[in-house]
């Protein structure tokens, strides 16, 4: 069995809007976008309910999606994976 190696890639909006970035571990290419795909999280609505004085509104809000940009998938070293882990964890403290 081949040793899994980490990749990267840029999340995107419908737009095509960069959104942040994320890695799997995967043998190859093939198996990483498989994997990539799997973490993506299309466009939904959904209601929630407003209170204006004593009455309540219900209204319909939109959650944007998130997709893979495959064309900035790539195989990373695992000192670039150190760096982008250490600055996603700058980001979250």
């Amino acid at each position: 069995m081949a040793k899994k190696k980490p990749f990267y890639f840029n999340w995107q909006d419908e737009a095509g809007i960069k959104c942040g970035w994320n890695t799997v571990w995967a043998q190859d290419k093939i198996k990483a976008i498989k994997a990539a795909r799997q973490k993506e999280r299309p466009a939904k609505e959904f209601v929630y309910q407003v209170r204006i004085g004593a009455k309540v509104e219900d209204r319909i809000g939109r959650a944007p999606g998130l997709y893979v940009n495959i064309g900035s998938l790539r195989q990373i070293t695992l000192d670039e994976l150190m760096e982008l882990e250490r600055l996603a964890n700058m980001m979250c403290s």
